[in-house]
């Protein structure tokens, strides 16, 4: 199974055209924003908003409460353009400061020093063709060592290769740059096609983080938050050996609840037909300790009493180590079992 599962999207709802499923991660801040805005044309309180569309409700009220020409500016500002953008102003307010204070009389080295900058950048940003943008902005390098194999790369992931395979063909070739290249590259590409195909086919599909369906193999679903039943659905419907996993956990937790050990033989001649390594070690841990276990079903007996005392008995004896002898030891903790 993948990181990432591919399910059929959520159903919207055909009378408002907004999505309200729980799990709406995939969409963008400017979809975000737009179902916001017409969930509370319907009367939506912004707390059951933020928790439709998985937002905070301070960046909720920041955007609602933004004018259209606001709003536009905001969303079409990408983060690097941002950054590069506070970047500017800054430089700017230094080439500024470094020309004001030559011009009352400061030195080169007093510039420097006082501002913290080097000289040759306090002679650069004197020069009145200085520009505050950096000179690397908006570029992108087409000389890299990867470069003469892009198409190549490209060509094999059309053909489903793998990334240790296409590292193994294109080293072949003559590529003698790093590993993380070729994998950054792979990667980008891989999610710019899927993109491709999903707006071609038009597909109405979403993603399911696997740690997600990890989490359900320890606890319940109304505990795994991001994660609806029906989600779960389609998942167990594409993923048939995951489910059978998944059916299998939970007979166990039952069984464990349960009051009829027999029941334990049963599910151990199952989970063996599943033939999973990890499984099948688990089923031979069981079989070690068959006994324990079965007694565990059996009985309402709990050790949990006895284990609890020994460890705050340990946290006591931590707490005073090397301080107090044996009898203060038995005095406090004799106290505390008293409170």
């Amino acid at each position: 199974m993948q990181s990432k599962v591919e399910i059929e999207a959520e159903a919207q709802d055909k009378e408002k055209g907004i999505l309200i499923e729980s799990n709406n991660k995939q969409l963008t801040l400017s979809e975000k924003i737009d179902a916001a805005r017409r969930l509370v044309e319907t009367g939506t309180t912004n707390t059951k908003i933020c928790k439709l569309l998985n937002m905070d409700i301070r960046t909720l009220e920041k955007y609602l409460n933004m004018s259209e020409k606001e709003l536009y500016e905001n969303l079409n500002i990408s983060t690097v353009e941002s950054t590069h953008n506070n970047n500017v102003a800054k430089k700017e307010q230094l080439i500024s400061m470094v020309r004001e204070m030559y011009q009352k009389g400061f030195s080169k080295r007093a510039i420097s020093r006082e501002l913290g900058i080097h000289r040759t950048t306090v002679t650069n940003y004197l020069n009145p063709n200085a520009s505050p943008i950096n000179g690397n902005y908006a570029t992108t390098r087409n000389d890299t060592l990867l470069s003469p194999y892009h198409e190549h790369i490209n060509q094999l992931l059309l053909e489903g290769y793998t990334f240790k395979r296409i590292e193994e063909s294109i080293k072949a070739k003559g590529y003698t740059g790093s590993s993380s290249t070729i994998r950054m590259y792979t990667t980008r590409m891989r999610k710019l096609n899927k993109e491709a195909i999903k707006e071609f086919t038009n597909e109405n599909v979403e993603f399911i983080e696997r740690s997600l369906l990890i989490k359900l193999l320890y606890k319940p679903l109304k505990d795994v938050k991001k994660l609806s039943e029906s989600q779960l659905n389609k998942v167990l419907s594409a993923h048939p050996l995951f489910d059978k996993i998944y059916k299998l956990v939970l007979r166990f937790k039952d069984i464990l609840k349960g009051s009829n050990p027999d029941n334990l033989n049963l599910w151990i001649e199952q989970a063996k037909q599943l033939e999973i390594s990890e499984i099948n070690s688990f089923v031979n841990g069981i079989n070690r300790d068959i006994d324990a276990i079965k007694n565990a079903i059996t009985y309402s007996y709990s050790n949990g009493l006895a284990e609890g005392s020994v460890n705050k008995i340990k946290v006591i004896k931590r707490i005073m180590y090397g301080r107090c002898n044996f009898s203060t030891l038995r005095s406090k903790v004799l106290l505390l079992e008293r409170t």
